[in-house]
C-alpha cells in the first residue's frame, strides 16, 4: 500500500506566490504600457498573478471537472449578466455622445472583470483543506509585514506610501487595500478559532457515544456505576476534561 503524501498541490502554490504580489501598490511593481486609441494598457506584475491564477483555475477545472462551482450557479450567472451590461452601458456612452471616453471607461471595465475572475477561480484553486495552508500562511505572514509597515508609518517612519505622522497609513499597498489585507487576516482568524470550537464540540459527542458503548457493554454494577454513567453523558463534564 502507497504511503499517504502530504504534499501541498502546485495550484496553492501559485495562490500562496501570488497574494503578496496582488497585495502591494503598482509603484513597487514591474509593469508596461501600451497606448490603444486615446488611452494606456498599462499591465503590472500583479495583472500578470491574476491571469496566472486563472490559467491554473481553468486547467485545473478541465482536469478535474469544474463541480466546485456549481452550488454558486445563481452567483456566477448574476454577475456574468452585470458585466454584459457594464459593457454594454460602456457602448452606449460611445453612441450616445461622441465625446464619451468610451476607451478609457473600457480598460476599466476589463481591469474589473479582470481581479473578479478571482471569484470563480479560487474554488477551483482549493479543493481541499489541504490546499488552504500555504494561501492562508501567506496571506496572515503578508498582512503581519504590512502591519508593522504600517505602524513604523504612524510613529514616523518615511517609508514606501507614508502619510501624517498618527493617522491613517496605507503601508506599501494603499489605505483602502491595507485594510482589505488586514480584514481578510482577520477573517481567515475568526473562522479557524470558529472551526476550531465546532470541532471540539464534535469531538466532545463522539467522546460520549464511545463512553455509553463501553459503558453498555460492561457488567451491570451497583448504582454508583449508573450515577457514574449519567455524569459522564454530560457534555459540560466532557468538555472540561479534553480542555
Amino acid at each position: 500500500m502507497a504511503p499517504r503524501t502530504s504534499a501541498v498541490s502546485p495550484r496553492a502554490l501559485v495562490l500562496g506566490a501570488a497574494i503578496p504580489i496582488l497585495f502591494l501598490h503598482v509603484r513597487y511593481q514591474p509593469g508596461l504600457g501600451v497606448d490603444v486609441g486615446s488611452t494606456t494598457v498599462d499591465a503590472y506584475l500583479s495583472d500578470f498573478a491574476v491571469l496566472a491564477l486563472v490559467l491554473v483555475a481553468l486547467a485545473s477545472g478541465l482536469r478535474d471537472g469544474f463541480r466546485p462551482l456549481r452550488r454558486g450557479r445563481p452567483f456566477w450567472i448574476a454577475s456574468a449578466a452585470f458585466f454584459v451590461w457594464v459593457f454594454v452601458e460602456v457602448g452606449y456612452g460611445r453612441v450616445h455622445d461622441s465625446s464619451y471616453d468610451w476607451q478609457t471607461h473600457g480598460v476599466t471595465a476589463a481591469k474589473f472583470l479582470e481581479y473578479a475572475l478571482l471569484a470563480p477561480a479560487l474554488p477551483l484553486l482549493l479543493r481541499s483543506t489541504r490546499d488552504l495552508l500555504v494561501p492562508l500562511w501567506s496571506l496572515a505572514l503578508w498582512s503581519a509585514c504590512a502591519t508593522v509597515v504600517g505602524v513604523a508609518q504612524f510613529f514616523g517612519a518615511a517609508i514606501f506610501l507614508s502619510g501624517t505622522v498618527g493617522r491613517r497609513q496605507a503601508s506599501f499597498v494603499s489605505s483602502a487595500d491595507f485594510a482589505a489585507l488586514s480584514g481578510a487576516a482577520l477573517l481567515v482568524g475568526v473562522v479557524a478559532r470558529a472551526a476550531r470550537v465546532i470541532h471540539r464540540t464534535v469531538l466532545a459527542r463522539v467522546v460520549i457515544a464511545v463512553l455509553l458503548v463501553r459503558k453498555r457493554r460492561e457488567v451491570a454494577a451497583p448504582d454508583r456505576r449508573d450515577e457514574q454513567r449519567q455524569r459522564l453523558a454530560q457534555p459540560r463534564f466532557l468538555l472540561s476534561q479534553i480542555e
